[in-house]
């Protein structure tokens, strides 16, 4: 399942592009993470969820246009794709299985697993030669026993998804190890999910390493908790710099517009500043 929760910055309540926003606004983004989180989009709205989420089609203008001109939501066809949404956000299992699952009908034709397996065998058969004395051992081709119609295995699958496993080419020795770790994890109450959300955190503690069907098994109990690994560049800094020269160009370009925005700023601040103030008065 999705993870239940969305990261955010916790030094964003002090960020230029926050500073000045309308509570509205600022409802309006939060209420879009906890949207696009359970969408498992990749943080893309699309036009319709703006008017779902707000209650006239004016206040839908105002407050789009405050976020997209402070850069926190960024047009694209059909809507908007929140600003650094991967820089944040850990992609979803179900976002991982849906790639995986398009990978493997391109490569094999079929994500299941057992397609394709209904073909020709040979075996031996015995048949009675016109004499009384002698039988000879022939072999016969059969035709193909009819399909049976089975379940999907999807914890097998998923397995086989994370591990880059070609289930058609296994050995018999691979498979039957294959088999040992799914009866493990399933013996554990695992998920499909859960396989694909241990996987990416084992990528995120070992980069370099491959993981391997024993790995997964190995390092299922400690792959449970999500780990914080520091992003290559600090998306906050980048934040920062992409403010500040935000800031400068529109100073340039639109000097009106700038001092408004620099007045809904210094008002945020003085507000928050009292409020501060008063919480310190109380008893």
């Amino acid at each position: 399942m999705t993870e239940p929760f969305v990261m955010v910055e916790v030094r964003l309540h002090s960020h230029p592009k926050w500073l000045g926003l309308s509570h509205a606004a600022r409802g309006l983004w939060i209420d879009a993470l906890l949207y696009a989180k359970t969408q498992g989009n990749g943080g893309v709205l699309p036009a319709a969820y703006a008017r779902f989420a707000t209650a006239t089609e004016s206040a839908e203008e105002a407050w789009i246009e405050e976020l997209v001109s402070r850069g926190l939501w960024e047009p694209v066809d059909g809507g908007w794709q929140i600003h650094d949404w991967d820089d944040y956000q850990a992609p979803s299992p179900s976002e991982m299985g849906r790639r995986s699952a398009e990978a493997r009908r391109t490569k094999f034709g079929s994500a299941d697993p057992r397609a394709n397996r209904n073909v020709p065998v040979n075996v031996p058969v015995n048949r009675r030669e016109h004499t009384e004395t002698e039988t000879e051992t022939e072999t016969e081709t059969l035709a193909p026993a009819p399909a049976v119609a089975r379940e999907p295995d999807l914890l097998f699958e998923a397995v086989c998804e994370v591990t880059d496993t070609d289930w058609h080419s296994l050995t018999e020795s691979a498979r039957k190890r294959l088999n040992k770790v799914v009866k493990e994890l399933r013996q554990l109450g695992a998920t499909p999910d859960d396989v694909r959300g241990r996987s990416h955190r084992y990528h995120e503690r070992y980069p370099d390493a491959t993981l391997t069907d024993t790995a997964l098994s190995k390092w299922w109990a400690t792959l449970g908790a999500p780990v914080y690994r520091e992003p290559e560049e600090d998306p906050w800094q980048r934040e920062q710099r992409e403010a500040q020269e935000a800031d400068e160009r529109l100073h340039r370009e639109d000097p009106e517009e700038w001092q408004r925005q620099q007045d809904a700023t210094e008002d945020s601040r003085r507000r928050l500043a009292e409020l501060f103030a008063g919480m310190g008065k109380m008893p």
